[in-house]
């Protein structure tokens, strides 16, 4: 097994990484994995909450991701993905948090939420949709956010908000967060959304990121075709779109992963 000199300062990494040297069998020597990650560490594999923002949340282009949590968790799942959109990149450029204090995480921090999401719709008033995530420092003191969601929406009557509750030590790896998210999604908002049907022939693209720019190219595939895509689960795709998705015909796949991605039955 080697440690590279990078990672000398956390020897548990050692039994990760093996060199394979000329004429070995490297079944002798695997390297362990699925090994829990520890939530508030910057590692090679994230937590179960970034699973579910920085992979697949946080790559809506018309959304505001609002992570109720220490700064540094949103910092950490912010404009680290190559996961472009055709609105100007805003997805890349904003991050939005609610800044958990000390004295919060003591004395609740609900009223706090409450004023970010209410700060964040004011700031950005085109944005009507929102996802909000629970931490590990939220979910341990107990806070409640899907009444909090439920006041913002009453008081401000245009906007819809969906909750993400996978605070970082929820799973083994960020997978558990892909899982949270795609199921939760699949209950609470497909089917509250009608979309415009423009072709007979209508499908969904599952497990598409547009890293790099794919998403793009596949449209101009599609739309030669004469297909209509209704939702692309989530790159370059909207919050609405994807309330939209049980009108699809089919749904295609573009994801050698997609079992650890989106589990469907």
């Amino acid at each position: 097994m080697k440690l590279f000199k990078c990672d000398e300062t956390i020897p548990e990494r050692e039994k990760h990484i093996y060199i394979k040297e000329k004429g070995e069998d490297t079944t002798q020597f695997l390297p362990s994995a699925h090994v829990e990650t520890i939530p508030g560490s910057l590692s090679e594999r994230g937590c179960s909450y970034c699973g579910a923002k920085l992979v697949i949340g946080g790559v809506l282009k018309d959304t505001i991701q609002l992570i109720h949590g220490p700064v540094g968790c949103a910092y950490d799942t912010w404009h680290t993905k190559r996961y472009p959109s055709d609105n100007g990149n805003f997805q890349l450029k904003y991050v939005w948090s609610s800044d958990m204090k000390e004295q919060h995480v003591v004395f609740g921090g609900e009223k706090l939420l409450k004023k970010a999401m209410l700060e964040a719709f004011a700031e950005f008033p085109d944005i009507k949709r929102m996802m909000v995530y629970t931490t590990c420092s939220t979910a341990l003191i107990g806070d409640d956010i899907k009444p909090v969601v439920k006041e913002v929406e009453k008081e401000l009557g245009d906007v819809d908000i969906f909750t993400v509750e996978c605070p970082g030590f929820a799973g083994v790896s960020q997978s558990k967060g892909h899982h949270v998210f795609n199921m939760g999604w699949m209950t609470d908002k497909v089917g509250t959304y009608e979309p415009e049907i423009t072709s007979p022939y209508t499908i969904n693209v599952i497990g598409d990121y547009n890293i790099q720019g794919d998403t793009f190219v596949m449209e101009k595939y599609m739309e030669k075709m004469g297909i209509q895509i209704i939702a692309h689960f989530t790159g370059n795709g909207t919050y609405d779109s994807l309330r939209g998705m049980h009108r699809a015909q089919l749904n295609v796949t573009n994801c050698a992963v997609l079992r650890d991605i989106l589990p469907m039955s």
